[in-house]
């Protein structure tokens, strides 16, 4: 067993000390920092000032209030003078508001569009309520008449409050996905090439001198799997300050508020889409290995490789296409039972809620005793194929 041990960090060291780890590892990193700062600040988007002359007391304290876009005032000076503060830009907009016998007249000015296209709306609902009074007046409409015009009609709406939870859920699931497809696809080829080289060189036949086949081969896949571990972590802990700088910055107060977003998730969630995202690697790298086995020289490698990546995005796109338009349907029930392809459907059908915890179970079992499988007979393929290679 200590031989195992060895072959393990030979392996993991081999790995981790490789450039192309390096750049995996650095990139993704570079990437996110450059997306942080080339992000524009949003500033807080400041209400345009609209003047309104031509009410009087009673008529400012029911109109024209102020609202997330427009601050109305109110202003007893002369035309000319607001007009001269509105072509300076001191103010956004100057509402002149004067009457007939029988109708209302706003005249607006401004010298920026979006202000006319924002306060629209608001005037001209302002000046309808002011030509309402106005028309009871001209119409000679006693009070009971007058309350009679003015009922409104009643709109009960019946809303389905927001699943928020399952909004939270559907974020987990796609981002363990894709973490999922994309450690398949980086590592694919890495097992494969493992397993390639030891084959097309004489090295192997002293060390399977010393050991078996099995031990050895469980050794490689360890290895991989620890190296895979270590880039997982060193995501997880670049992601720690780096949450901790976009909660503390206002410049990412339109992002998902990441407090939010941890206390709508349960345990459950957490642990479950772990489980199946470490089943999951485990099972595609089994997976790599056994292919590895049948390339008999190192170009070969990046050949054999492509059953998993066709296994791979088969599983990850039919999986997706099926839970987007149908959910309930009987055919995702069915393939998140089987394995390499329920690592992706189950936990799209965590996303709506609808699965017990016995079947998340009993597809946890099934996966992991696929693993096993699959490993046993990897590793009888591998101690029958390893001396054979191509001269």
């Amino acid at each position: 067993m200590n031989k195992t041990f060895i072959v393990i960090k030979k392996t993991w060291l081999k790995q981790i000390k490789s450039i192309p780890f390096r750049l995996m590892i650095i990139l993704p990193i570079i990437a996110v920092i450059s997306a942080i700062f080339f992000i524009p600040e949003i500033k807080n988007i400041e209400k345009n000032t609209v003047i309104v002359s031509g009410l009087n007391e009673a008529q400012q304290e029911v109109l024209f209030e102020s609202n997330s876009t427009t601050q109305f005032k109110f202003s007893g000076e002369t035309e000319n003078i607001i007009l001269n503060k509105l072509k300076k830009s001191e103010i956004d907009g100057f509402l002149k508001v004067s009457n007939t016998s029988d109708r209302i007249i706003g005249d607006f000015y401004s010298n920026n569009d979006e202000v006319v296209n924002s306060v629209n709306y608001d005037i001209l609902q302002n000046l309808s309520y002011m030509q309402s009074s106005l028309n009871k007046i001209t119409a000679n409409i006693d009070e009971n008449q007058a309350v009679a015009l003015s009922i409104e009609p009643i709109l009960n709406i019946d809303h389905k409050k927001h699943d928020h939870d399952h909004i939270y859920r559907s974020i987990l699931t796609v981002i363990v996905s894709l973490v999922l497809f994309l450690i398949i696809i980086m590592y694919s080829s890495t097992m494969s090439q493992e397993i390639a080289t030891e084959k097309s060189s004489k090295i192997i036949e002293v060390i399977l001198s010393s050991m078996t086949a099995k031990n050895y081969f469980l050794g490689k896949l360890i290895g991989v799997f620890l190296t895979i571990l270590t880039q997982i972590s060193i995501y997880a802990l670049f992601s720690i300050p780096l949450i901790l700088f976009v909660r503390g910055n206002d410049k990412f107060n339109f992002l998902i508020n990441s407090s939010d977003f941890f206390s709508n998730l349960s345990y459950k969630d957490l642990i479950y889409q772990f489980l199946f995202l470490l089943l999951g690697v485990i099972l595609y790298t089994i997976f790599s290995g056994l292919c590895g086995v049948f390339s008999n020289r190192i170009e070969d490698a990046s050949k054999v490789t492509l059953p998993i990546a066709l296994v791979t995005m088969v599983s990850f796109i039919f999986s997706y296409m099926i839970g987007l338009y149908n959910p309930n349907s009987g055919i995702l029930k069915v393939i998140s039972f089987v394995p390499f392809i329920s690592s992706f459907s189950m936990p799209i059908r965590m996303i709506n809620n609808n699965v017990s915890n016995l079947e998340i179970v009993i597809s946890i079992i099934i996966l992991v005793f696929a693993i096993v499988v699959l490993f046993h007979i990897s590793a009888l393929i591998y101690t029958k194929k390893v001396f054979k290679s191509e001269k």
